[in-house]
């Protein structure tokens, strides 16, 4: 047996039907998935770009990097300045990317 079992006639006029189109592009869902979702209250959250999902795994790599300082200077019990240095370049890196300047 179907999920759905049951079908619905929805009559859109234009303003409407180039809504739903606009949100079923904008969020990646078909126009069912974004009447359901909306029938329902749940957010519809828009798709990330190609660049937002670069810029969080860049971000994801320095924080490993960051990391990988913090776990080697707890481990030695202290950090040198070559970490200390090391981290806040990785740190600077980041705010690069937060602000939307990328890493130069």
């Amino acid at each position: 047996m179907r999920e759905r079992p049951y079908k619905k006639l929805l009559r859109l006029n234009q303003s409407e039907k180039d809504r739903l189109l606009y949100l079923s592009k904008s969020t990646g869902l078909n126009q069912e998935q974004v009447l359901r979702k909306a029938l329902m209250n749940a957010p519809l959250l828009e798709r990330p770009t190609a660049d937002y999902l670069k810029m969080s795994y860049q971000i994801s790599a320095l924080g490993n990097n960051l990391n990988q300082l913090a776990h080697v200077a707890n481990v030695s019990g202290n950090a040198n300045n070559t970490d200390l240095l090391i981290a806040r370049q990785i740190m600077e890196k980041v705010w690069m990317y937060i602000k939307g300047g990328g890493v130069p």
